[in-house]
């Protein structure tokens, strides 16, 4: 799986300025909301003072999508899912409150970087 992450807000942006997703280093860094218990392994869900992020994870493949939603929702965030970029996008034309995306690159029909270009260019 090749994902792609990026801030919605910053979406317009990221793809204007790399032109492709997987360019990583372009994209913005999220700030660290949980941590890792370095003795246990165990994920530390924020404490109140650390705002939990709300996601919007897109993937094709239901078991990754499950996945990545279980282990954002494991570490507090708040999760949306979409199995096709069309639906994403429809999602992120009417709704501001998504902090960060998290997409697969290669589904059909509509790609991770053809829904970071279709954002640009709203």
């Amino acid at each position: 799986m090749a994902a792609c992450i990026l801030k919605a807000a910053q979406a317009r942006e990221l793809a204007s300025s790399s032109g492709y997703l997987q360019h990583s280093s372009n994209l913005a860094k999220p700030r660290a909301r949980g941590t890792v218990n370095k003795q246990s392994g165990q994920a530390r869900k924020p404490s109140p003072k650390e705002q939990p992020l709300k996601y919007l994870v897109v993937d094709d493949d239901s078991l990754v999508l499950f996945s990545v939603a279980a282990m954002l929702e494991n570490l507090g965030h708040q999760v949306v899912e979409k199995d096709n970029a069309a639906d994403a996008y429809a999602l992120l034309e009417h709704n501001d409150t998504i902090d960060l995306v998290i997409t697969d690159h290669a589904m059909p029909q509509m790609t991770g970087a053809e829904l970071a270009e279709a954002v640009h260019q709203e």
